[in-house]
């Protein structure tokens, strides 16, 4: 009934929303937008320069890691459906398969994104043969903060800093890349993430850049 009734009401051409009740959504939405920005540190060069240089049809697909539970699910905006890709639970290492995926279902010229932290990286980290053999075109980075975070943070919050499990010896990322036959590089600032990226979307070949999260800062 309630439906109905709401169709009725479209069909009829009422409820249109007033012009004032829109700029009042629309500045709530830049002032979450702002105060999220100013939370970012050192990220807010990454955002940005992802915001710069991937194409507007681009495609996002992203882990469970800090950064993409945090600014990048709600600052890097989407403007068609089917852009950005993401698990609906808290399950980490789907974002490489799911960026092979997105690679082989749209043109080939299309770019794709993959954000990822560095243990959900490892979960799935053979698939890039699969990246290799079939010739794909994809970015991904690995934001490396030496373990589980969001684990790590909640075992700081609850109890006190003791933690079990959420720890781990980051391996060679870029030589594992370059064991797949793919581009890599390692990154400690904004301005080197920039320059990596642009070169990674710019070329025809797969990359993981790594963000090494202990190193980074404001360039």
């Amino acid at each position: 009934p309630i439906l109905s009734a709401l169709v009725s009401v479209v069909e009829k051409g009422g409820g249109r929303p007033k012009p004032l009740y829109r700029e009042k959504i629309r500045g709530a939405r830049q002032g979450s937008r702002l105060r999220m920005r100013k939370t970012l540190g050192p990220y807010e060069e990454i955002l940005d320069s992802i915001r710069d240089n991937l194409p507007e049809d681009g495609i996002v697909v992203r882990d469970v890691t800090i950064p993409t539970t945090t600014w990048a699910s709600r600052l890097i905006e989407v403007t068609a459906p089917r852009q950005t890709l993401h698990s609906v639970t808290v399950g980490i290492g789907q974002a490489l398969p799911m960026a092979i995926g997105a690679s082989m279902a749209v043109d080939p010229e299309r770019r794709i994104l993959a954000l990822v932290g560095d243990g959900g990286f490892l979960v799935n980290m053979g698939e890039l043969a699969v990246v290799k053999e079939e010739g794909l075109c994809l970015t991904f980075v690995i934001f490396d903060d030496g373990g589980y975070g969001v684990l790590r943070n909640l075992q700081n919050e609850v109890f006190d800093g003791r933690k079990i499990g959420v720890d781990l010896r980051s391996p060679d990322f870029v030589g594992i890349a370059h064991s797949f036959g793919l581009e890599a590089v390692c990154v400690s600032s904004g301005e080197q993430f920039n320059k990596a990226l642009k070169e990674a979307l710019d070329s025809n070949s797969s990359w993981v850049i790594v963000v090494n999260l202990s190193l980074i800062h404001i360039s």
